[in-house]
């Protein structure tokens, strides 16, 4: 197994608790990094208090050798606010360190890369990203819709440059509609979103009720684990980090969505998105 890149935005997630630190692919990375697998985090942050405390908590995960300091822009915040139910709501700064993401000192080709739609927004880090895609062995797209940070131009773009593509139940609904193709959870549906999108394996996760990945024209269910959910904050993370993780040892498709449901829902029943995992949880 060789590397695995995670490329996009780190950040300050600004809860009504205090601030936790947050972006969907440092997430990824970090939980990736507990899994005990090689991997790369290309991101950016200021050279600000902010930045200070966020390049000290890289620097502890190992984490931080990659990561670009901005003399110029400010460190990416996020205000979040959580409803009733733990599902969060998200206001995201605009024009701070991780809109340009510099990655000229890496020169290593990523055996998988993974990346989010939010670091789509500027075109600066859209030509990186199409730089990293041309070597990449794997290329994984996290689709985060975050009004108003999305085109489907853009979303359209990436799905067709990219191997895996993970999505909420919201997002999935929004591609098909976007194709014209009736949304619903068959195999029918996958093998219309297939004739678009050629040779893809999609994974869709559905809150409580599990995850779908449909993989060489085969759908697989797995259903949700019970917790009392807490706050969703990067439980879709952890579940597409256990999702890779699983993949990259060679597991079973079935194995792994399972794996990586029970993973999430261990997230969403924990505070915030990088608490530790239980060594029971990571010995499965």
């Amino acid at each position: 197994m060789g590397n695995s890149v995670c490329f996009g935005e780190v950040l300050w997630d600004l809860l009504p608790s205090g601030k936790q630190v947050g972006g969907a692919p440092m997430n990824v990375a970090f939980r990736l990094k507990e899994m005990k697998q090689e991997v790369i985090l290309l991101t950016a942050i200021g050279k600000d208090p902010l930045g200070d405390e966020l390049w000290n908590f890289l620097n502890k995960n190992d984490l931080s050798e990659f990561v670009y300091r901005s003399p110029i822009l400010p460190t990416g915040t996020v205000t979040v606010r959580l409803d009733e139910s733990g599902s969060a709501d998200y206001t995201i700064t605009e024009g701070v360190a991780w809109d340009e993401i510099y990655t000229e000192q890496f020169m290593e080709t990523p055996t998988q890369l993974i990346f989010g739609s939010l670091a789509l927004r500027t075109e600066f880090n859209r030509l990186q990203l199409k730089k990293l895609i041309q070597q990449a062995k794997e290329v994984v797209f996290d689709v985060n819709l975050r009004t108003p940070f999305f085109t489907f131009n853009a979303i359209d773009e990436f799905i067709k440059l990219s191997n895996i593509v993970k999505m909420n139940e919201d997002e999935f609904q929004w591609l098909c509609q976007q194709l014209n193709i009736e949304v619903s959870q068959t195999i029918s549906c996958f093998m219309q979103l297939s004739n678009v999108y050629s040779e893809k394996i999609w994974c869709i996760t559905l809150g409580e009720k599990g995850a779908l990945l449909f993989e060489n024209d085969h759908l697989y269910q797995s259903p949700g684990f019970p917790v009392e959910v807490i706050d969703t904050i990067g439980a879709g993370d952890a579940f597409l980090a256990a999702f890779l993780y699983k993949r990259n040892e060679k597991e079973q498709p079935a194995e792994c969505l399972s794996f990586a449901c029970k993973v999430g829902s261990t997230i969403a029943g924990q505070h915030g998105a990088t608490q530790a995992l239980s060594i029971e949880l990571l010995r499965q």
